[in-house]
């Protein structure tokens, strides 16, 4: 349930001051959004661009004031270098079609509208009337753009290496889940395994059977040194996950 508007900061008086012209806001506002970033683990700061992020365009439109779009633009790029990097280096043997998915599905609308849900954006909004009365404060469409354009105001704020972090802390859970829709159990054997303290797997080709346009690769996973499960597949690759994926097995079957 929403906050009441008063609570949140947004007042008639805020209305008033940006349909004149105001170029700062009032002192709760200020106070309102620097108690926000305190509690999003974020430093204090000039809290004007983050009053811009939180300003969706009915009401900028209705006070004559600019809304939240350039920024939404800019933590666009940055929501999605954040996440690629941290999927590029946390599966070293995933391919890039797999690490695209896996960043879209992280960094969707729906993903960004529900992170901006949890950390209670949609109180802090501005927004026009009718939005408002509409329930623009949960819709996600609404909280994923703020969430985009408050992550710019972050790099704009506090710089790359502020927003770099506060995004992987945001999504962590999703980031080291992101391999299981995908298939990667070569990556998540070896999450495993180190948490065990059993070092990484290795994989060894076995054999491989059948004429070029239809060979079969058989690769064996190996663990501390022994040989712990086997896959097969049309590719070496496929084969590793398969023997990862059976290697799995066993270790649930044991646990």
């Amino acid at each position: 349930m929403a906050v009441p508007v008063d609570e949140a900061g947004i007042s008639e008086t805020n209305v008033y001051k940006e349909r004149n012209g105001a170029k700062s806001m009032d002192e709760t506002r200020r106070t309102t959004i620097n108690d926000f970033l305190a509690q999003l683990g974020l430093p204090p700061g000039d809290p004007s661009n983050f009053h811009r992020a939180l300003t969706h365009s009915s009401y900028a439109y209705e006070a004559g004031t600019a809304d939240n779009e350039r920024l939404e633009f800019l933590g666009d790029a940055v929501v999605g270098l954040a996440i690629g990097a941290a999927l590029f280096q946390m599966y070293p043997n995933v391919n890039e079609g797999a690490l695209a998915k896996m960043r879209a599905s992280i960094i969707s609308a729906t993903s960004l509208g529900a992170q901006a849900a949890r950390l209670g954006f949609g109180q802090y909004l501005l927004l026009g009337k009718s939005e408002a009365q509409s329930g623009g404060r949960e819709r996600q469409s609404i909280l994923a753009d703020a969430f985009e354009a408050f992550v710019g105001a972050v790099y704009l704020t506090y710089g790359w290496d502020t927003a770099h972090h506060w995004l992987i802390d945001q999504f962590q859970t999703a980031l080291q889940e992101a391999s299981k829709s995908q298939g990667d159990f070569k990556t998540e054997l070896q999450e495993i395994l180190q948490s065990r303290g059993k070092g990484v797997p290795e994989y060894r080709l076995l054999r491989q059977t059948g004429p070029d346009h239809d060979r079969q690769f058989t690769v064996g996973a190996y663990v501390t040194g022994s040989l712990s499960g086997t896959g097969m597949g049309k590719s070496k690759k496929k084969a590793g996950q398969e023997a990862a994926k059976a290697v799995l097995g066993k270790l649930g079957e044991d646990s």
